[in-house]
């Protein structure tokens, strides 16, 4: 190159920073002009790519469906980003410069000047029967550019360097370097496997997709998966599971030398008795330890990978086991169908069309919203051990009549059919309890807390609301206590005073007492009926009873709700019982706060009255 030519290109070098600082000029009112450097290139009709570099084999890759392949210098999956990002590049790609052959020639210049002939680097783009080849050049001196020529033109560009450092400079980085490629087996997004499997079958498992459960184990025993934990290894574990060194792609290579003759594990994707993809792990370089041969037996090459990859396949199938007995959507549940075993222990809790909650048998009874919900929370949270997988003696589990059991149903057009298995409880000689599943054969054991938390009976289920009253409809209350008895008296004023015959002083936390318990709700209920067994069991004195009688006027009509109260249990909850509109007693657990702060101080009456 002469010093004119020298000249001149530092010319367009200066230009070129003037061109940066100052933007493009446009005529007055004018356009500006196209500056594209591939007019109407679209990238996502090109389909096959070939990369020429100096002292570098031929690259060629080619678009099969949404995915590229690398044809040459091996056949193998390319980086799935690489090419759509460079040909996006190029399709975005606007030129800073333009020399035209006039402005080439009256300069003297050659394309030889600006790396172009022959080119530092060519890449040539097919679309159908249309190629377009782009030839790169050398870098500028300033600014990060470089020449750029389109086959068939005389144009030379000068443009952002870009379009050179995002393509891969070895036909090696352009290999894919996910270890287990998921997306060249799938098919428009779609799942085309149905079985992930774990080798050898001395210590492996298989994984199968399930569409009522989402995932299960079939090998070595059948069981449900843990949905949450396979799909994470399944869809974000192993996809990133990355190639660090690519080492052999001789298919003849000595596979004792990896410890892969006989490989420690294998991970198989596979659809149907078609094993799609292979990946064979062997033992670590020496130096290594970190790092893990594998073989992929789709290309038969030979790779180094993170040992913590074969960690994962050497965890036991139990790890992948639901460790819950249900997984329920309980928006679907219209019906509960419960049982205890015992006779004529069955009934039905349903959801009304207002979306309320009805005991309809045994008999009617309001249920509890919060308690079905409640419920289901606690049957969608037992967590079960494993304590035999094929049993057929359930007896001796307590599961043949068991203690509870659970039916959850759906009611479609007025057809009410199972929507889930039915589960069941029990409990044998050793205190251990069990649960199982109607449509399995397995026995699981749970926490003894969990057992006796579930419903036994119909009436457990009821609406806990007790009563409702307002302050200013209070008359008259009641107190019996320690063999003595209290009257109080509310005037049209509002205040407290004892009635004649009564002693005593009020607490001053009489009226805050009076309101609290004006919305009574038992905690929980505790029994029902037959006073003669209930009122002992629950620590009810026979003559020394703990009553509150609260009398109050509605509408001119009186009315009078009576609670009394029994022992304390070892949680130190107290117990209480009401008679209620069926004219049954309920046993139920006291509200703590007002049991303690209210009743204890308002409500009861010294033994020195």
């Amino acid at each position: 190159m002469n010093s004119r030519q020298t000249w001149w290109l530092t010319g367009i070098a200066a230009a070129l920073a003037l061109f940066i600082f100052f933007g493009e000029r446009r005529d007055n009112g004018g356009e500006a002009p196209s500056t594209a450097v591939v007019t109407g290139f679209k990238r996502d009709q090109v389909s096959v790519i070939e990369i020429t570099l100096t002292n570098q084999p031929l690259v060629r890759l080619r678009k099969v469906g949404s995915l590229w392949n690398l044809e040459s210098p091996l056949h193998y999956p390319a980086h799935p980003v690489a090419a759509e990002r460079w040909l996006q590049l190029l399709e975005q790609a606007r030129w800073v410069v333009r020399l035209s052959s006039d402005e080439l020639k009256s300069q003297g210049a050659t394309l030889a000047d600006f790396g172009l002939e022959p080119p530092q680097l060519t890449v040539s783009l097919q679309d159908g029967d249309r190629i377009t080849e782009v030839r790169l050049g050398n870098r500028l001196a300033v600014g990060k550019q470089c020449y750029l020529q389109i086959g068939g033109q005389s144009d030379v560009f000068v443009v952002d360097n870009q379009l050179v450092e995002a393509l891969p400079p070895t036909a090696t980085a352009w290999r894919d370097t996910a270890l287990v490629t998921f997306t060249s087996i799938a098919v428009s997004n779609k799942i085309a496997f149905d079985r992930v499997e774990v080798r050898p079958a001395t210590n492996g498992y298989t994984l199968q997709p399930d569409p009522l459960a989402g995932w299960r184990i079939t090998r070595p025993i059948s069981a449900r998966g843990d949905a949450t934990k396979i799909s994470q290894l399944v869809w974000m574990n192993i996809p990133y599971w990355r190639i660090e060194e690519f080492v052999s792609d001789d298919p003849a290579a000595d596979l004792a030398a990896y410890g892969l003759q006989t490989p420690e594990q294998e991970l198989v994707i596979g659809r149907g008795t078609n094993d799609l993809l292979t990946v064979q792990f062997g033992r670590s370089p020496t130096n290594r330890p970190d790092l893990v041969y594998a073989r992929l037996l789709r290309h038969t090459n030979i790779v180094l990978t993170a040992r913590t990859n074969l960690d994962w396949l050497r965890l036991p199938y139990s790890l992948w086991r639901d460790r819950l007995l249900v997984r329920l959507d309980t928006n679907r549940v219209s019906e509960i169908v419960g049982g205890n075993g015992l006779t004529n222990g069955n009934y039905r809790v349903r959801q009304e069309t207002n979306g309320l909650w009805r005991v309809i048998e045994p008999v009617v009874l309001p249920a509890d919203a919060a308690l079905v919900s409640e419920f289901f929370a606690q049957l969608n949270g037992i967590e079960i051990g494993f304590e035999k997988d094929v049993v057929t003696d359930f007896a001796a589990y307590g599961l043949l009549e068991p203690a509870r059991q659970f039916a959850l149903m759906s009611a479609t057009h007025g057809i009410t059919t199972n929507l889930y298995p039915t589960v069941s409880f029990g409990t044998n000689l050793t205190g251990i309890t069990y649960a199982r599943r109607s449509d399995e054969t397995a026995v699981y054991s749970i926490q003894p807390n969990t057992f006796h938390a579930l419903p036994l009976a119909h009436w457990q289920w009821r609406e806990r609301t007790i009563w409702e009253y307002q302050t200013n409809e209070v008359q008259r209350v009641r107190l019996w206590h320690n063999g003595k008895t209290r009257e109080v008296v509310r005037s049209p004023e509002g205040r407290w005073s004892l009635a004649a015959g009564s002693t005593g002083a009020l607490d001053l936390s009489f009226d805050e007492a009076i309101l609290q318990l004006g919305s009574l709700r038992a905690d929980r209920w505790v029994g029902l009926g037959r006073p003669e067994i209930s009122r002992p069991l629950f620590g009810f004195a026979s003559n020394q009873a703990h009553r509150v009688a609260v009398e109050i006027s509605r509408k001119g009509v009186l009315q009078t709700n009576v609670v009394e109260f029994g022992g304390i249990n070892n949680e130190g909850r107290p117990y209480a019982a009401v008679q209620l509109d069926d004219g049954q007693t309920w046993f139920f657990e006291f509200p703590l706060p007002l049991f303690y702060q209210f009743v204890k101080r308002s409500f009861v009456l010294p033994d020195g009255l």
